[in-house]
């Protein structure tokens, strides 16, 4: 096989995302699939704060999204905790009557088909019925915090694969445009061994340059939040990237200098 899977480990957003970057800017540069194992400790997520200022400059210059932003599409971490951690009802109901409309006033071009968070807590669909065909939406977040929750008072465990939540909608994303920058997330899994969680994310394509960074820390939180509402323990993130690229319209040579950079910071062990 000319690309082997590639497997990397880390313990922090940051190295994740450096590990990944060397790999695409060696010779020959590796495209995947890749599976990424990011390992948190005690729940808490971690990074080295020089590496994503760093990174977060360079993204500026080239008019991307801030890691914040790619971030905060997957989950709302910050305002989340702004609002004092409130239960997944009443923020599903700030962000999809605020903040979501919000999102597609100062980004039609990016948000107007959604958000992962908004799909993940209003995915629309059809409902069989004996009656027939109707639209329903679902809460996905809140459908496997139910089961959960009802296993639990049953002194049971739900089985692993109805904990899941899906982004990709074929009614809506299954057509042949050359590029389609939304969702390149595809799907999440909550998976549980005893007192810990940890979430799964499957992407077929990947920009590092351009999102990576947000997605794993987006993703990280979101685990955190989802471990919370369940009484565990967040431990990391499992991601498989089927095919990882630098990014869109971007080139090794651009990023040289930044590498450069990167490789300093962790020589000097700069955190």
């Amino acid at each position: 096989m000319l690309n082997q899977t590639k497997i990397i480990h880390a313990t922090n957003v940051s190295d994740a995302w450096v590990n990944i970057f060397n790999l695409l800017m060696a010779p020959g540069g590796h495209i995947g699939p890749i599976v990424l194992e990011l390992e948190v400790k005690d729940g808490a997520v971690t990074e080295v704060p020089a590496i994503r200022k760093l990174l977060d400059e360079e993204m500026l210059k080239h008019e991307k999204f801030s890691i914040e932003m790619t971030s905060f599409l997957i989950f709302p971490w910050k305002l989340w905790n702004k609002l004092g951690r409130p239960d997944l009802n009443r923020f599903t109901d700030l962000y999809i009557k605020k903040v979501f409309p919000s999102l597609k006033r100062r980004g039609p071009k990016h948000n107007s088909r959604g958000t992962y968070f908004q799909r993940m807590i209003q995915f629309s669909g059809i409902n069989e019925t004996v009656k027939g065909r109707s639209d329903k939406e679902v809460n996905q977040l809140l459908r496997v915090l139910e089961i959960w929750e009802k296993a639990e008072l049953k002194g049971t465990h739900p089985r692993h694969s109805a904990l899941q939540v899906t982004i990709f909608d074929p009614a809506k994303d299954h057509h042949g445009a050359a590029q389609c920058g939304f969702p390149c997330l595809q799907q999440v899994s909550f998976t549980y061994h005893e007192n810990i969680l940890i979430i799964g994310a499957y992407y077929p394509t990947q920009y590092l340059f351009d999102r990576a960074y947000g997605n794993y820390l987006g993703l990280c939180h979101l685990g955190q939040f989802m471990a919370k509402q369940m009484g565990l323990i967040f431990s990391g993130l499992n991601c498989y990237i089927g095919s990882c690229h630098l990014g869109a319209d971007i080139t090794k040579s651009a990023l040289t200098p930044m590498k450069h950079q990167i490789e300093k910071l962790r020589a000097a062990n700069i955190s």
